[in-house]
């Protein structure tokens, strides 16, 4: 299988999707990615229709848009310095080809011209909500705006990327670099039996302990902090607890509160060459609402 990344079966062959893959198929997607998209621009405008520009752009993107969401899910999911790194070379490139899309002025008048052409009438309501949402998406990313304002949300999209990019890496670093190690199972009164179980296993397959010696191995994922916080006796080790998980990301060398300034910063930016309020692009996860809360209180 010589790009599986691209491979189009309904089941994915997660064992043949190796880091090795990463950088060599996503390049090849976006190769015919590209070309896909200059056959669109090269339709005649008067030939532009629902059926060979509005599906014809869905077409063009799938194969690498499902690449990109395979990597991504395998990052997310077994995160790796191998994997890490075939990303975050891909991430800067992939970014860059999606931004342009919107801000491509030749497709966008195909996509005008598809809009308006009198096949339009004969479209169902699935079609025509598509059709809306497809010319809706390419207003608010700036389609309408001038080459010069394209270039600037072009490179603010790229910056972007790579910065949650690093937001996400730091966030992940900092929550799997603190532990905390109990020698004394009474700490853990009143914490149900099956999680204090989970953390003498933990403490053991990491070497902190042994059968005769059993130690209790305490991290920062959820299935360990929600029943630690929910049901311990012990005070103290709650309020440890929560203030390690408030402090995720916020201290070196994983200290993202740099980035979030840059990051609200390139939004603020965006935002105003758009016309919009920044509050209508800044996407904010759980984390990021966090983080974002806390820098202000800072």
């Amino acid at each position: 299988m010589s790009h599986p990344f691209l491979q189009t079966e309904l089941e994915i062959q997660w064992d043949k999707l190796t880091p090795d893959h990463i950088v060599p198929d996503i390049t090849k997607g976006l190769q015919i990615a590209k070309s896909e998209i200059s056959a669109l621009c090269a339709i005649p405008e008067t030939n532009a229709d629902y059926e060979n520009v509005i599906c014809g752009l869905e077409n063009a993107l799938r194969p690498l848009s499902s690449a990109w969401d395979n990597v991504f899910h395998l990052k997310a999911v077994c995160d790796s310095p191998e994997i890490r790194k075939a990303y975050n070379e891909m991430l800067p490139k992939v970014s860059s080809f999606f931004s342009s899309v919107h801000l491509n002025s030749a497709l966008w008048k195909v996509i005008k011209a598809a809009s308006a052409s009198k096949s339009i009438k004969e479209l169902n309501p699935v079609q025509k909500r598509f059709l809306d949402e497809t010319v809706a998406d390419f207003v608010n990313a700036g389609a309408d705006l001038k080459d010069e304002e394209k270039e600037q949300i072009s490179e603010i999209d790229t910056k972007l990327s790579t910065l949650t990019q690093k937001y996400s890496e730091n966030t992940l670093d900092s929550l799997n670099s603190w532990e905390l190690i109990l020698e004394n199972r009474e700490r853990l009164a009143g914490v149900p039996e099956n999680t204090v179980e989970t953390l003498r296993k933990q403490a053991q397959k990491k070497g902190y302990s042994n059968e005769n010696n059993p130690k209790y191995l305490i991290t920062l994922h959820y299935p360990i902090v929600e029943p630690i916080l929910t049901y311990a006796s012990d005070r103290e080790l709650r309020k440890e607890l929560l203030q390690a998980v408030r402090n995720i990301a916020r201290k070196e060398p994983y200290d993202n509160k740099h980035i979030v300034k840059e990051i609200l910063s390139l939004r603020h930016k965006k935002a105003k060459i758009l016309g919009k309020k920044i509050s209508q692009i800044l996407y904010c996860n759980a984390g990021w609402q966090r983080t974002v809360k806390q820098l202000l209180l800072s």
